[in-house]
């Protein structure tokens, strides 16, 4: 469990971190550099990894890691540099509310009663952070628009993912994914980066690596690890911690200080988050 624990705490400051790595460089720039950092570390086993993916899945695992990680990182970066942290945090972390949501709606999968208020007190959570933020300047409607759709795109990765998940090994779509998703990135850097300076720094650096070695490759060694020690139900449970971590992380280290609508609407997405996590869990 505390490898699972682990991995938690660590994607829970990621947001914290992205907030310092942008002292370094643009959004944009910074989401490549931490693909790259983090595809050159896998990228010894790239060969043998993708030769071990069916040719017919190939396709696919091209469409996924896209989704995966250009798209999900530049919507969750560039949103990130419109919003707060723990706004972000919170958005984000309403993955599970947003699973049910789409797998009724694209994948056929039957939900509850309880789902559907979770789903209404979830959204009604986020109204009132961009309410509450945009009247004090710490949320904008962009950027948690931006937030939430890089929480659709996750969502949708993993239901396109299952079926390639039974064929290949996580080693192996993690090291696929991670080098052709850098590679992906590189024409929307090109397009999107509204800043090409670059102003290393210490904390900005430390923060770009980090994210880097620990959010994108560390962490999800730690989750898969801690799985199988662990029932399902713990690891929904900690799933549902990582937005309070993330609004405690910027809250404690970058002085955030959402406003009581804000704090509200975090509460209220939090909790619809948990109900959905357990409810899911029970059945």
């Amino acid at each position: 469990m505390m490898y699972s624990l682990l991995a938690i705490v660590i994607w829970g400051s990621s947001f914290v971190a992205g907030k310092y790595s942008y002292t370094v460089a643009d959004p944009v720039l910074t989401v490549q550099f931490r693909l790259v950092i983090a595809a050159l570390i896998v990228a010894p086993a790239f060969v043998e990894s993708y030769r071990a993916v069916p040719v017919h899945l190939r396709r696919r695992l091209w469409l996924l890691a896209f989704m995966n990680f250009p798209l999900v990182y530049l919507l969750q970066f560039i949103g990130l540099n419109h919003t707060s942290a723990a706004s972000a945090a919170t958005i984000i972390g309403a993955e599970p509310v947003l699973s049910t949501l789409i797998g009724y709606l694209f994948f056929k999968q039957r939900t509850h009663l309880l789902n559907w208020l979770s789903a209404v007190a979830a959204f009604a959570g986020i109204g009132l952070i961009v309410l509450g933020g945009e009247r004090s300047g710490e949320v904008s409607l962009f950027g948690s628009l931006l937030s939430l759709g890089a929480g659709i795109s996750f969502v949708f990765c993993l239901y396109l993912g299952r079926d390639i998940m039974q064929s290949i090994s996580a080693r192996t779509y993690t090291v696929t994914t991670l080098v052709l998703g850098a590679l992906f990135c590189l024409p929307f850097t090109f397009l999107l980066t509204q800043n090409w300076h670059i102003t290393p720094n210490p904390g900005g650096v430390f923060a770009l690596f980090y994210l880097a070695i620990a959010c994108s490759w560390l962490a999800i060694l730690l989750w898969n690890k801690g799985l199988r020690s662990i029932p399902a139900s713990v690891s929904g449970i900690l799933i549902a911690l990582e937005p309070v971590l993330g609004v405690l992380f910027a809250i404690v280290i970058l002085g955030e200080s959402p406003s009581s609508i804000t704090a509200c609407g975090m509460l209220l997405t939090m909790t619809a988050t948990a109900v959905c996590v357990w409810y899911g869990q029970r059945r």
